[in-house]
């Protein structure tokens, strides 16, 4: 199932959202990244765009997962993205419009087990 999930939501983010060169390898870096995501995690993505790493690591098994990105646009995108859902699953979805600063000041990972930061950023280890 969360196979499943993953190719209709990089399917939805590629068409919607992005001009994906590369949709093969955007495929492999997602698989990698739900490798580290063991079921019944609480996510936390900082930086996700519109959530597409996020969403499709964690669902459908997730308890939660809390996206935040400072591009405002990003929300409506994330609603239209999510919005397919079962009600059960979009329950366990929120999305902030704030920086990875303001989302931490904010409590975003509070509670987190991982933590996705989309792209990789510079001194994290």
């Amino acid at each position: 199932a969360n196979d499943q999930h993953t190719d209709v939501f990089i399917h939805a983010y590629v068409c919607m959202y992005t001009h994906q060169g590369n949709l093969d390898q955007f495929s492999r870096l997602v698989a990698a990244v739900r490798t580290f995501v063991p079921p019944g995690s609480r996510i936390c993505e900082l930086y996700a765009g519109v959530g597409i790493i996020g969403l499709s690591a964690g669902l459908p098994s997730a308890e939660w997962i809390r996206c935040s990105d400072e591009n405002p646009a990003n929300v409506r995108a994330f609603r239209r993205l999510s919005g397919g859902l079962e009600p059960r699953l979009q329950d366990k979805l929120t999305y902030l419009a704030a920086s990875a600063e303001q989302a931490l000041e904010e409590g975003q990972a509070e509670g987190a087990d991982v933590i996705i930061v989309d792209p990789p950023r510079k001194g994290l280890g």
